[in-house]
């Protein structure tokens, strides 16, 4: 028998999307896999209209909004008691290629040190742009971002994998945890990968492996909600794995860093700078996890 595969779907206010996900599904290729839908405590009458469509879908529940991070965890401490082999965290608003996690599985049945893997990316309303092809991190200057360039088509290791499409073997949960629930929203994909591969396992992209994403849906790129988590993530993430030189340079860099990004806001965007401040103030607080915003 294939490997039991477990993908969990994250919603949070977003019901049409999740359904639009769940059908294309519902046509994947793969024999043996499940899907778990955890709710993050919507108030748009998700669950309801997600379970009218799709009523033989497991659904969990969750009382109040518990982020990326901390939502995921529920879904994954569950499939692990159901014996899942690979757990594929999938963005809800996202739709994927019927031979997706076919591919997947394939790449990480052929070599036991791929402990994640990653689709390739692209974006929902422009079908053929890649969104994600693999993540870069620059440890002296603190930037990180995406790859949008194909290698080939043979699967090519990443230094990380975006939580969008990221698919880990049980084995290596069990070695390196959960989702870092410190960092709630943003990073946490990052913050595990690094993870995986401090402990000698590799991070792998698989291009045969295809989805298409409907671009921050959820929080929107540069809401006020991205511009706190990010700069206060980033921080956090770099006091985590950050070593030395890299670390020093960093660090001494930074106040520039700061400067320039709050004249950068103040011009482009000034009702961002609040955010932005209060993820750095917060950071250096120690106030971690889910915030008020």
């Amino acid at each position: 028998m294939e490997p039991l595969v477990y993908i969990i779907l994250l919603n949070f206010n977003s019901w049409a999307d999740t359904i639009e996900c769940l059908e294309s599904l519902s046509k994947l290729e793969y024999p043996n896999y499940r899907v778990l839908i955890v709710d993050n405590a919507s108030s748009d009458d998700s669950v309801s209209k997600i379970k009218k469509k799709f009523p033989e879908i497991t659904m969990i529940i969750n009382p109040e909004n518990l982020g990326f991070a901390g939502g995921n965890n529920v879904g994954i401490r569950h499939v692990l008691q159901q014996g899942a082999d690979y757990i594929f965290l999938l963005n809800n608003d996202t739709v994927i290629d019927p031979a997706a996690v076919t591919e997947l599985v394939r790449a990480g049945e052929a070599d036991p040190d791929i402990g994640v893997l990653g689709s390739l990316t692209y974006c929902y309303d422009r079908p053929d742009q890649v969104w994600f092809a693999g993540g870069w991190i620059n440890w002296y200057t603190g930037r990180t971002g995406h790859l949008t360039e194909i290698p080939g088509s043979e699967p090519y290791d990443a230094e990380f994998i975006s939580g969008c499409a990221l698919m880990i073997k049980r084995n290596v949960i069990e070695e390196i945890g959960l989702l870092d629930e410190d960092f709630f929203l943003y990073f946490e994909d990052t913050d595990w990968c690094k993870r995986v591969l401090s402990k000698g396992y590799r991070l792998q992209m698989v291009p045969t492996s295809r989805v298409w994403h409907k671009v921050s849906a959820s929080s929107g790129i540069r809401s006020p909600l991205w511009q706190y988590y990010t700069a206060r993530n980033l921080l956090l993430f770099m006091a985590k794995h950050n070593t030395f030189p890299a670390r020093q340079v960093f660090l001494g860099l930074y106040p520039i860093r700061f400067i320039l990004k709050s004249l950068i806001i103040l011009i482009t965007g000034r009702q961002l700078l609040p955010s932005y401040l209060q993820g750095n103030t917060d950071f250096w607080k120690g106030a971690l996890g889910k915030q008020s915003r």
